[in-house]
């Protein structure tokens, strides 16, 4: 860690806080949310001591940095741009949409992104906290995450108008951005993304084969699962999506049980592509399918409110750019595959956290479990745990619902 951080990265931060700041001395600790410990990145609580005005100080920042301690982990999170996508939304585009008005508090403020570290504010100072991974989300939680991610959206769109009428020429960030903002996981390809995904389908398979004693049905669903990278989406209104919108990436302020204010963190995943694919990933990676049979369509249509309030506040109307049917039409046509790609994920982020910190310990380990045989470990906590048990079999389910709707050739 003390080659990531150094007294030079530091003083580059105190800069950008304030000139007047005279640096001191800094230290390096673990953060101590457990639960934000990272499987593609480690955290850290950086403090630095300054002098302010004859009067010693102290100011503190949260720290990301790629996961050297795995070797097979940092070598994925350079392959697949991890850092890249990182460092391009923090040091420029939250810049860009500043400088022309867009509210970007949906997002921690950023100090520093070099040498594979990102120093970012400390959320946890200010009283954000996230929700239990243990439980699934409710409305009230689900409307405020869906606020920030219109918020989200909405800052890459009215950027791509606003540079669009300025310049004269049709622009859009992917334009401009092709190889970061390039899909690296979905887009197939010989990739750690593609194989990645791969050993994910073989886990998903053989989970349907304990719960319905037959893999047929997804094995089908493999063969027709569109790894296609979403700039392919024809003339779809398309923006900046964030990828990996399940509850640890979402910061929640209370007062009492009340949500008063949130963020959305960890954009190492961005790509570009129709804000369906978002959206609905969002609703299906974090919501039990009882609320989703009740308030599915209320929650897409939430979702598009706030996009058409934050585009009256600055006199547009949003259905010139996302019309509400292609809106509602795209959720629809691209349902399946979220839904696919959601209960892929919630085979892995819904294993216990125990197992998470423990299969990267060993790195031979770990390279099983993300290359030669995921299933394995999806299948021993299916047989032992009744919580994921539960929730896998929720998702397999309804995923066997949906799959009559797909057209095959």
């Amino acid at each position: 860690m003390a080659k990531i951080i150094t007294e030079h990265h530091c003083k580059e931060v105190l800069l950008r806080k304030n000139p007047a700041y005279i640096f001191d001395s800094y230290q390096i600790g673990p953060f101590k949310e457990e639960s934000r410990g990272g499987l593609i990145g480690l955290h850290y609580t950086l403090r630095i001591y300054y002098t302010y005005r004859n009067e010693k100080q102290t100011i503190q920042f949260f720290v990301k940095t790629l996961n050297d301690h795995s070797r097979t982990m940092f070598e994925i999170s350079k392959n697949l741009l991890f850092f890249e996508k990182e460092k391009l939304f923090f040091t420029s585009l939250l810049a860009k949409y500043e400088n022309i008005g867009i509210n970007v508090s949906f997002a921690p403020k950023g100090y520093l992104c070099e040498d594979n570290a990102v120093i970012l504010e400390d959320l946890t100072l200010s009283g954000f906290k996230l929700f239990s991974k243990k439980r699934s989300l409710d409305i009230e939680h689900c409307q405020a995450c869906l606020t920030l991610l219109a918020q989200f959206h909405a800052s890459s769109l009215l950027y791509d108008i606003w540079k669009s009428k300025t310049s004269g020429i049709r622009y859009n960030l992917l334009n401009e951005h092709p190889y970061i903002l390039e899909d690296l996981i979905y887009s197939g390809g010989d990739t750690d993304g593609t194989r990645y995904m791969e050993k994910s389908v073989e886990g998903l398979i053989a989970l349907t084969e304990l719960e319905f004693g037959d893999g047929t049905t997804l094995e089908n669903m493999k063969n027709m699962f569109d790894l296609s990278d979403s700039s392919d989406d024809g003339d779809l209104c398309c923006v900046l999506l964030h990828g990996d919108l399940w509850t640890n990436n979402f910061l929640h302020k209370y007062d009492g049980d009340r949500i008063i204010e949130s963020k959305l963190i960890d954009f190492q995943t961005i790509r570009y592509g129709p804000p369906c694919l978002d959206v609905l990933q969002f609703i299906y990676s974090n919501t039990r399918k009882s609320l989703r049979d009740r308030h599915s369509n209320d929650l897409i249509n939430f979702y598009y409110q706030k996009l058409d309030e934050i585009f009256e506040e600055r006199s547009l109307c949003i259905g010139d750019y996302l019309p509400k049917k292609q809106f509602f039409d795209t959720c629809e046509i691209f349902k399946l595959r979220v839904k696919l790609q959601a209960v892929i994920d919630r085979c892995l982020t819904g294993v216990p956290d125990q197992t998470h910190n423990n299969i990267p310990s060993d790195e031979n380990e770990f390279n099983d479990f993300l290359f030669v045989d995921r299933a394995k470990y999806y299948i021993e906590n299916y047989t032992t745990n009744p919580m994921y048990k539960e929730l896998i079999s929720e998702d397999l389910r309804e995923l066997k619902d949906m799959l009559p709707s797909l057209k095959c050739n």
